[in-house]
């Protein structure tokens, strides 16, 4: 016969006292919600924007519809879907912007933003402006972060980088078909974090300097998007505010006659008319 000494019979009432309370206590630790990070994502992206003077209370809302995650202003509609293993926005008119391989995660709505759950600690807000601007917003969560996004433009030939740091897009038919607004980029304090852009074919990098200086985290960074009549259009705006309206008006007048001149068919014409309003 087999005697169970007092020691054993001890160590044996522990154990199945023990397993119990570590079951109990792991089934209690509950993970974040994709719902509550995604209210952080958007949160986060919308303080980076009103830190540089952008108005996002004039933002179109996102909403998600039959699967579909949509924004429409007067004149412009974007959609924010998962294609294969990153996120992309689409224009109505079709063309399309792939964000960087981090958007990798879900995407989903967060109070009008459009959200992309993303890896190596870097996260996407999507939104549009009531003029018709999209702006996608990465949120980097720590120095872990990459330094370099890449974005691409998967209808554009080629992207032309100009001296403010702005950007022009052309499209396949070797026309203007938009343009990317100056970068920034800012931390969660407001401070601003070196930046700019980089181009290679029809990729946009947009290159943040975060691991250089003691800044607060997240930092927020923003590539605005927008389509050639938006994009000409908000330059007429800016320059009328600079100059004056008078310059506008001559700048108008060089552009008509441009246009008039040209023998040039579709945006070839139309970059004609503005080359007539700069020179």
């Amino acid at each position: 016969m087999t005697h169970i000494s007092l020691k054993q019979k001890l160590f044996t009432a522990v154990a199945v006292l023990t397993v119990p309370f570590m079951c109990v206590s792991t089934a209690s630790a509950s993970p974040v919600s994709f719902m509550d990070e995604t209210e952080a994502i958007a949160q986060n992206a919308l303080r980076g924007a009103d830190a540089v003077g952008i108005d996002t209370a004039a933002d179109i809302n996102f909403s998600s519809s039959s699967g579909e995650i949509v924004a429409t202003s007067k004149d412009v509609s974007v959609k924010l879907e998962k294609e294969g293993n990153t996120a992309q926005v689409t224009s109505q008119s079709g063309d399309t912007l792939v964000l960087p391989e981090e958007a990798s995660g879900n995407v989903g709505v967060s109070d009008g933003t459009g959200v992309v759950a993303g890896k190596n600690m870097t996260d996407f807000a999507v939104n549009l402006s009531d003029e018709g601007i999209t702006r996608v917003t990465s949120v980097l969560s720590s120095k872990a972060a990459p330094e370099r996004l890449d974005y691409t433009f998967a209808d554009a030939s080629s992207l032309t980088i100009h001296e403010n740091g702005s950007v022009t897009i052309i499209g396949k038919d070797n026309q203007i078909s938009g343009g990317v607004d100056v970068p920034w980029a800012v931390d969660a304090q407001g401070k601003s974090v070196p930046t700019y852009y980089e181009v290679n074919g029809n990729v946009l990098t947009q290159v943040i300097e975060h691991n250089a200086g003691d800044y607060a985290y997240p930092v927020t960074a923003d590539p605005s998007w927008s389509t050639v009549f938006k994009w000409v259009g908000r330059g007429a705006k800016f320059l009328a505010k600079k100059v004056g309206p008078g310059v506008a008006v001559l700048c108008l007048t060089g552009a008509g006659w441009a246009w008039y001149r040209s023998d040039a068919n579709g945006w070839v014409r139309v970059g004609d008319a503005v080359a007539g309003c700069l020179f």
